[in-house]
């Protein structure tokens, strides 16, 4: 499934999840990256402790290609 990148617009077929916003009362949403700004995003402090792995799983699903 075709997703924009959260920091550059970009649109991609290998967007991974960033973010997971709760919403409370209402709808939450997801935040998905191209896989450069995953990368980068991987690094901040303030990463979630799971985006390493959906990082790797995207590495090696891409390896299998």
């Amino acid at each position: 499934m075709t997703k924009n990148c959260i920091d550059c617009g970009a649109t991609t077929d290998g967007a991974i999840m960033v973010a997971a916003i709760e919403g409370g009362s209402g709808p939450g949403a997801i935040l998905y990256a191209c896989i450069d700004h995953a990368r980068a995003r991987a690094k901040q402090s303030s990463a979630p402790s799971w985006l390493p792995e959906a990082i790797a799983d995207f590495d090696a699903r891409e390896v299998e290609r």
